[in-house]
């Protein structure tokens, strides 16, 4: 870096070389995995000046006093994406979308604002981080996205750039709530047209925003944009997090930066993802909802560890943007609603009972977020029911591998898996008893979030796993509490010995994982026995480790634990790339092709016919479709596709997302018996059925998909709009 640029760096308190490459390694991501160039350019502008811009803007006048660009970025940017939705949600509501250019104009002014009420000159901007951490950073950043790259990415591309595929269904239920926002206000569930919806819907209006304002596709949000921006973002904060908690600790933030993003469990397996269900990364992609929420929650959780822990009361603007980071991080995702409550409640009773202490800055912070969520709650979840949540202590166990036991025992594989997914924070252990004054206010806050987080994962039970959202919210906290435990305990053990043993010992690692592929590279369920092999050469690396670097007897748990989180590093690396070179190898695709008698999916047909009426239909339009299920035999009634990529309401697309539908998955009736009923006449040629179709429920397209379905004669006599060798789309006139 040149002399200028390095004190432009310092001067902005920014490392702007490391920050760089950071986005150019995002760049090249979303160009490598079928993003256009345009789109890629309107996706970064868009994040600058529809959001971060706002964002930063607002919170200077929040927090006049805030120096820390870092803090800015970390605080500004979920706040900037709190004003960009709900800007957008107003101008949709009144028909002028249009409102949403006037974010840059505002936070342009907002910025004059806030320059002109500074006193006493620019506040004191500190230094930019040391380099050497920094770069390391950012090195972290290009390998989680490298992850994604060959991951994820490569097995869900965008519908556009291949013959056919099947995505995964929740991407396209996004896709669907997406198209929702991007043309009504309020939201109703665009799958089953006029039933409500109750649901966590921030990340979607944001996408819808995102979409309409740029002219991106959404599929391309929801696919490469969304959890490439969080991404990026999530490890500035984390950053930032770790430098409140640990100033004078420089390798912190990086590690703790690894830990959240590449440590998901302690798995070597080269081919099975999760394994112990440690995947946090992935679902930054697999959740836009999940993914949303964790700069809010993140942005809170660093809030509130410096009200609690700052020398000077908070005063009412803190409680406004502790209010605004709440509610955003509810309206995201539903299950930061307990987390964030309840781990404010759980300080409040461990300072009483530790300390003998009534915290009142905590029982504010407390009421005041509980306020944030009541008002989300009822303006977005009341009259939902409970989506399925029930009381089920250890249910996370049925999931994991060897859900039967696999031959090692329910008690043993229970412990196992547990052992294996707690991992990467085992360096929290560390801090126990080391901590004093503030700082251990700050590390009891922490804790506070990583145990309600785990407790409400290991007491409750959601549909497919759901309950993991509660870990991932707290991951954050608990890779900061692990890394800063190991930085706390380094200086002790630290010795070029230690150096180069560690190196040895992640050689040692890939041959294990090298190993466990060599042995079972094509079982979709390898053996117990496989598993307890690798497990036993991993304790015997890590006691040989321990006992080899550690520079006395008293260290070796140290040590240790140092050690088991290292290895959990390579879970990220180990996720992405063997699968990805084994597919290469093989010379097969990497993804689910699309096909008739298989899962169905989109192809290229189908993709032009429904953008087709999306461009020729209007938006208050409702559509109908005999294509429900994402197989033929299914019981999954999950294929979005139709209304997803058409941007219109369905009268019956796929339900079993509604509450109707979780209803009778869990053995209630059979879910919209009587518009199955309706739907199915109307195919049938049904005059009366085509007329309360159009009459009752808006219905003016019928799509008629050969190639998943078969063909609908009976519609033969109604007008047709679009016709392609297997999809029509016929239409209903006005009777």
């Amino acid at each position: 870096m040149s002399a200028v640029a390095r004190t432009a760096a310092s001067r902005l308190g920014l490392p702007l070389g490391p920050i760089a490459a950071c986005a150019l390694a995002a760049v090249v991501a979303l160009l490598a995995t079928g993003v256009r160039p345009l789109e890629v350019l309107a996706i970064g502008g868009y994040e600058v000046l529809f959001v971060g811009a706002p964002g930063i803007a607002a919170l200077r006048l929040l927090q006049p006093r805030l120096a820390s660009p870092l803090a800015w970025v970390a605080l500004g940017w979920p706040l900037g994406y709190a004003i960009e939705v709900v800007v957008f949600a107003f101008g949709t509501a009144i028909g002028a979308q249009w409102l949403m250019w006037a974010l840059p104009v505002a936070a342009g002014a907002l910025a004059a604002v806030a320059w002109r009420r500074r006193r006493g000159g620019p506040p004191a901007v500190p230094p930019a981080p040391a380099s050497a951490p920094a770069w390391a950073t950012a090195g972290i950043v290009v390998t989680a996205l490298a992850v994604l790259g060959f991951g994820l990415f490569s097995t869900y591309p965008i519908p556009r750039n291949v013959d056919g595929v099947v995505l995964y269904a929740d991407h396209v239920f996004d896709v669907t709530l997406m198209a929702e926002a991007s043309h009504h206000w309020p939201l109703t569930n665009p799958n089953v047209s006029g039933e409500p919806l109750r649901y966590h819907v921030l990340s979607f209006v944001h996408g819808a925003a995102l979409g309409t304002t740029t002219g991106v596709e959404l599929d391309v949000v929801v696919l490469r944009a969304l959890p490439v921006t969080v991404l990026c973002l999530v490890a500035l904060q984390v950053a930032w997090l770790a430098t409140r908690v640990a100033p004078r600790r420089r390798w912190v933030p990086p590690g703790a930066v690894a830990v959240l993003l590449l440590a998901g469990e302690l798995d070597l397996d080269p081919f099975r993802e999760a394994p112990f269900l440690g995947l946090f990364l992935g679902n930054l992609v697999l959740s836009p909802s999940n993914a949303l929420a964790l700069p809010f929650a993140i942005g809170a959780i660093g809030l509130v560890l410096g009200v609690i822990a700052a020398r000077r009361a908070p005063g009412a603007r803190t409680w406004i943007l502790l209010a605004a980071l709440t509610a955003g991080a509810v309206a995201s995702k539903g299950s930061a609603l307990p987390v964030l409550l309840g781990s404010l409640g759980l300080y409040v009773v461990a300072r009483l009972v530790l300390d003998r202490v009534v915290d009142r800055r905590a029982i504010a912070a407390l009421g005041v977020a509980a306020a944030a969520s009541i008002v989300v709650y009822l303006a977005l979840f009341s009259g939902g029911g409970e989506a399925g949540a029930t009381i089920d202590p250890l249910g996370y166990l049925d999931y994991g591998l060897f859900a039967d036991g696999g031959g090692l025992g329910h008690l043993a594989r229970d412990l196992a898996l547990t052992a294996a997914l707690l991992a990467p924070w085992a360096g929290a252990v560390l801090l126990i008893g080391r901590v004093r004054g503030r700082a251990r206010l700050r590390a009891l806050w922490l804790g506070c979030v990583v145990v309600t987080g785990l407790l409400l994962f290991a007491l409750i039970s959601q549909p497919g796993l759901a309950q993991v959202y509660f870990k991932h919210l707290a991951a954050p906290a608990g890779a900061v509490l692990s890394v800063w435990g190991i930085a706390r305990a380094w200086p002790a053990m630290s010795t070029r010995r230690t150096v180069a043993i560690g190196l040895a010992l992640l050689a040692a690692g890939v041959a294990v994982a090298g190993a466990i592929g060599i042995a079972e590279p094509d079982a979709a369920e390898p053996p117990a026995s496989l598993y307890a092999v690798w497990l036993g050469a991993l304790a015997v690396l890590i006691v040989v480790a321990t006992i080899a670097a550690a520079p006395r007897r008293a260290a070796w748990p140290a040590c240790a634990i140092v050690v088991l989180v290292a290895f959990t590093v390579l879970d990220g690396p180990l996720d992405g790339l063997p699968p990805w070179l084994k597919a290469e190898r093989e010379g097969r695709a990497h993804h689910i092709a699309d096909a008739a008698a298989g899962p169905r999916g989109i192809n290229q047909e189908l993709l032009r016919a429904l953008t087709w009426l999306r461009d020729h239909s209007d938006p208050d339009d409702v559509i109908a479709t005999d294509t429900h299920l994402i197989a033929e035999g299914s019981p999954y009634a999950r294929y979005f596709y139709p209304g997803a990529y058409s941007e219109r309401r369905t009268f019956l697309g796929a339900w079993d997302y509604t509450a109707e539908g979780l209803a009778a998955t869990e053995g209630g009736p059979p879910a919209f018996a009587v518009r199955r009923r309706l739907n199915e006449a109307a195919y049938a040629g049904d005059t009366a059925a085509l007329a309360r179709l159009r009459d009752d429920y808006g219905v003016r397209y019928l799509i008629v998909d050969e190639h998943h379905a078969g063909p609908a004669p009976g519609l033969a006599g109604l007008p047709l709009a679009y016709e392609s060798p297997n999809v029509r789309i016929y239409r209903l006139d006005d009777g």
